[in-house]
């Protein structure tokens, strides 16, 4: 079955506008949901490290518990990312396809389309802009966090020799802090790879539009 250039142009062209009003409420209920999300783990962390100042062995899990999540929290904003740039490129493939990005009369400018920039992005601005922030976010609590912990935790290691849930938590927190910093990188060589193919066949079916992100 054949699709019509013109009909699928103007049907995105439609349908760009009222994508554009539900991107924005999208943004605002994810900066509701990180912000509860974050919330809660600083909330619980914050709450052992000043009532239960005594208590390490419960400091220890509630940090590592912690961590672990902060750590899963940037996972997940860098896997939206990801989703997000990968749509991008499917949409400005049918854009181009339709003749609506990458004419100089087009609707769209070249810059509708990441595969011309992403190669220039580091590990951090290939990501929409707010989920940029939304992810800077995680590892410098992570950070916090440890910091705080060795402050807390630091005479029990000079006076009390080696306590090896301290040791545990301190492993696990840095650990965590590294696979934070790892996960933008692994996934923007994905997406460059991806804006780097040439798929052989120009006919695709249109795809729900991200627009409004950057």
């Amino acid at each position: 079955m054949t699709v019509d250039k013109d009909d699928l142009a103007k049907e995105l062209l439609k349908t760009f506008h009222s994508q554009f009003a539900e991107n924005q409420r999208v943004k605002e209920q994810s900066f509701l949901q990180i912000a509860g999300y974050l919330g809660a783990i600083i909330f619980g962390y914050a709450y052992v490290f000043q009532n239960l100042r005594n208590e390490l062995d419960v400091l220890s899990l509630v940090a590592i518990a912690a961590t672990l999540l902060l750590a899963l929290g940037a996972w997940v904003v860098v896997v939206i990312s990801y989703n997000w740039r990968r749509d991008q490129l499917v949409n400005a493939k049918i854009r181009r396809y339709c003749g609506i990005l990458g004419t100089p009369d087009s609707v769209f400018p070249e810059g509708y389309d990441p595969s011309t920039t992403l190669k220039s992005k580091n590990m951090i601005s290939w990501m929409p802009n707010l989920l940029a922030i939304f992810y800077l976010v995680f590892p410098t609590f992570e950070m916090l966090l440890l910091i705080s912990f060795l402050v807390r935790t630091r005479p029990v290691f000079s006076m009390s020799g080696i306590d090896w849930l301290l040791s545990f938590a301190v492993v696990v927190s840095v650990l965590c802090i590294a696979a934070t910093c790892f996960a933008p990188w692994y996934f923007m060589k994905e997406i460059i790879s991806k804006a780097s193919v040439t798929p052989a066949a120009k006919a695709v079916a249109p795809t729900t539009e991200h627009v409004g992100m950057d």
